[in-house]
């Protein structure tokens, strides 16, 4: 689970200048901070599509760790390389 992307934590004014990157997450911490934002999202919504995604994604359900849905982490991955890739 020890896969890096890059993460901007600042706004960008200008989408089509390189991003500074601040930090570097690895995939498992940023499938945290992504759980963790959707649960903002849904905070605020409630909506029930967000609520059905987080409960597949939830880290709680199983002692090790691993998402309720188990395909969701190799999703998150696939997503991860893509988006390395593009660079």
């Amino acid at each position: 689970m020890s896969r890096l992307l890059s993460a901007n934590c600042e706004p960008r004014e200008n989408r089509k200048q390189k991003v500074h990157v601040m930090e570097r997450f690895d995939a498992e911490l940023g499938y945290k901070a992504m759980i963790r934002f959707l649960e903002k999202h849904f905070e605020t919504t409630g909506s029930d599509d967000v609520g059905a995604l987080l409960g597949s994604m939830s880290t709680s359900v199983f002692s090790d760790g691993r998402p309720a849905d188990p395909a969701m982490w190799e999703d998150w991955l696939d997503a991860v390389r893509e988006v390395k890739s593009a660079g």
